[in-house]
C-alpha cells in the first residue's frame, strides 16, 4: 500500500479533488464542512489500478502549517495541488519548502479548477518553479472536481506515486506517530497514524513513554485485521490507556527502542538563507521548540528547550526546522548523533563539526528510524558517513548526499543534492563504491550486488516488472539496474525484454 499526502494553497481544491477521486469527504468536522476549509488532517483511500492508495489530506491555511507538517512527515509521496484560476501562491511555496525539507522527491502535480480557467499557464508556471528546485513531477494532470474532467489523469498520477512508494520491512522496528486519538464507546482508546514500516499485531505490545501497552485491536481502512505491515494507514485500539495519554504527536514504539533524547547533532539541508537561534523542530506528527547551535557551515546541534518532551529520535531521522512567526520553513536536517558529547571548551564546536564528517553509530539497540529512513527490500547502501574509507576528508555536501542515499535505497538522488557535489568527489565516491551512477541516476554503493541477490529469488526468466517488484522500486530504476547487470554479464536480456540470471559458472 502507498500513503501519499496532498499539499497546496488554501482553497485550491485539495479536499474537493480527493472527494471526487475517492468518493469520500476527507473533511469530517462540522466546522470544516460549514466553512469549506480543511482544519484537521483527513484520511481516505482509493483503489487505483489494483493498488490501494491512502491519502492524507492536509490544511492549506498558513496558520495550520504545523498540522500540514504532521500530515506530510510520515508519507512517501505528495500530490501537489495548484488552482488553474489562481496559480502558484504563498502557501504553495511554503508547502513545497516543507516537501523539500523532508526530502520527499516523489511529487505529482495536479492543476485543479480546470473548468474555471485554462490550466495551461498555471501548469507551465508550476513546472518551472518545481524545476528550479530540482523536482521533476512523476505525473502531471489537470482536472475539475466539479465536472469530473481529468479525474482519470489524477488517478493515473496516484498510480505513479504508488509505483514509487517505499516498500516496508515487516521485521523493522515500529514507530507509529499518532495523528489522532479518540474514545470509542465499548472499545476504549483508538489512535491512528501512518505506519511507514514494520508490523503491528493484535495482542502485541508497544511502548508509550517507555511504558508497555497492549494492542487490543487493529483496523486498516475500517476493516479489522490481525496484523498490519507498513506502509499503511492504521487504527490501533489500546487496552487500558486513556485517550488523553496519547495525544497527537505521541509515538507508539517497538520494545527495545532507544531512550528518547533532548539533544541531537544534525547535518542541515537548508531551504532558506537564515537560521535563528530559536526555532521549531517538526518530526513525524509532533513539534518542539529548539535552540540551534551552529557547528561549522553545514552542521548544528539542536537542543530541546526546557520543559519540552524528549523525542524518540534515531540516527538517520529527517526533521524539519520552521520559524512559525515568519511562516517560513528554514531547513531539513538529518540526525547524525542522538547522544552527542557536551561542548564545554573553547573550540569544541569546531572540533565537533570535523568529527561529524564521520558520524557515530546510534547507541542502544540497532534501530533504523522508520519515519525518515523507511526500510526497503534492498537497503543498506552508503552509510551516513559514506564508509570508513576517506570519511575524514569527505565534504559536507557529499556526506549529505550519502546520507540521503542511505535513507532512500533504490531512489534516484534529487538534483538539488547532486548539484552541490563536485565531479571529483563523485568520481572518488564511485571509485570507493560509496555510490554508483547508472546513466542519469545516482544510487547507493552496493546496489548492483544486492540487486543480483534479490533477482536470484525470481523464476528462471523474469520481466522488468518482476525485477522492479523484487527490488522494491520502480521500472524507472529497475531498468537501468538491469542494463548495467546485462553489461556485467550478470543477466542476459532476451528479445522479448525478459532476463535470465547467469550463474557464477556461466560468467566465469
Amino acid at each position: 500500500m502507498a500513503v501519499v499526502a496532498t499539499a497546496g494553497h488554501v482553497d485550491h481544491g485539495k479536499s474537493a479533488l480527493v472527494r471526487a477521486v475517492t468518493g469520500t469527504d476527507p473533511d469530517r468536522l462540522p466546522e470544516e464542512q460549514r466553512r469549506g476549509m480543511t482544519i484537521e488532517l483527513g484520511h481516505v483511500w482509493a483503489d487505483v489500478d489494483g493498488r490501494r492508495v491512502a491519502i492524507v489530506d492536509v490544511p492549506g491555511h498558513d496558520r495550520l502549517v504545523g498540522t500540514t507538517l504532521a500530515g506530510l512527515g510520515p508519507v512517501g509521496g505528495v500530490l501537489l495541488v495548484v488552482a488553474a484560476d489562481e496559480g502558484w501562491r504563498a502557501q504553495t511555496e511554503e508547502h513545497l519548502a516543507a516537501v523539500r525539507a523532508l526530502g520527499l522527491t516523489h511529487v505529482a502535480l495536479v492543476v485543479t479548477r480546470a473548468d474555471l480557467a485554462d490550466p495551461g499557464p498555471a501548469t507551465a508556471d508550476a513546472l518551472a518553479r518545481l524545476a528550479a528546485h530540482g523536482i521533476r513531477p512523476v505525473a502531471v494532470a489537470a482536472a475539475s472536481a466539479r465536472t469530473g474532467a481529468g479525474l482519470a489523469d489524477v488517478r493515473a498520477a496516484l498510480a505513479a506515486l504508488a509505483d514509487l512508494a517505499p516498500v516496508g520491512d515487516a521485521q523493522a522496528p515500529v514507530r507509529l506517530w499518532v495523528d489522532r486519538s479518540f474514545t470509542v464507546t465499548g472499545a476504549g482508546t483508538v489512535v491512528t497514524g501512518t505506519l511507514p514500516t514494520g508490523s503491528v499485531s493484535r495482542g502485541g505490545a508497544l511502548l508509550i513513554d517507555g511504558e508497555p501497552v497492549r494492542v487490543r485491536g487493529l483496523q486498516v481502512h475500517g476493516e479489522p485485521v490481525e496484523t498490519a505491515g507498513g506502509p499503511t494507514r492504521l487504527a490501533v485500539n489500546l487496552r487500558s490507556v486513556p485517550a488523553a495519554a496519547v495525544p497527537r504527536g505521541s509515538a507508539l514504539l517497538s520494545p527495545g527502542w532507544p531512550p528518547a533524547t533532548t539533544v541531537v547533532d544534525v547535518v542541515l539541508h537548508p531551504v532558506a538563507d537564515r537560521m535563528p537561534v530559536h526555532t521549531t523542530l517538526h518530526v513525524g506528527t509532533t513539534s518542539a521548540s529548539v535552540r540551534v547551535r551552529p557547528l561549522g557551515s553545514h552542521h548544528a546541534r539542536l537542543t530541546l528547550d526546557d520543559g519540552s518532551h524528549p523525542l524518540p529520535l534515531v540516527v538517520g531521522d529527517r526533521v524539519v526546522l520552521r520559524d512559525p512567526a515568519a511562516h517560513e520553513v528554514l531547513a531539513g536536517a538529518t540526525v547524525l548523533d542522538r547522544q552527542p558529547p557536551p561542548l564545554t571548551r573553547r573550540g569544541d564546536a569546531v572540533r565537533r563539526a570535523a568529527a561529524l564528517t564521520a558520524p557515530p553509530a546510534p547507541s542502544g539497540p540497532p534501530v533504523t528510524g522508520p519515519v525518515a529512513a523507511p526500510a526497503g527490500p534492498v537497503s543498506g547502501g552508503a552509510s551516513a558517513a559514506g564508509g570508513a574509507e576517506g570519511a575524514g576528508t569527505a565534504s559536507a555536501p557529499l556526506l549529505a548526499l550519502l546520507a540521503w542515499l542511505d535513507e532512500h535505497p533504490l531512489e534516484p538522488a534529487p538534483a538539488e543534492l547532486l548539484a552541490t557535489v563536485t565531479a571529483a568527489e563523485f568520481a572518488g565516491a564511485e571509485r570507493s563504491a560509496r555510490l554508483v551512477r547508472l546513466g542519469g541516476l545516482t544510487l547507493p554503493g552496493g546496489t548492483l550486488e544486492r540487486a543480483a541477490e534479490r533477482l536470484a529469488t525470481l523464476p528462471a526468466r523474469f520481466s522488468p516488472g518482476d525485477a522492479a517488484r523484487a527490488l522494491g522500486t520502480s521500472r524507472r530504476v529497475a531498468i537501468p539496474v538491469l542494463e548495467r547487470l546485462d553489461a556485467r554479464t550478470v543477466t542476459v536480456r532476451h528479445a522479448d525484454g525478459t532476463r535470465t540470471l547467469r550463474t557464477s559458472r556461466d560468467r566465469g
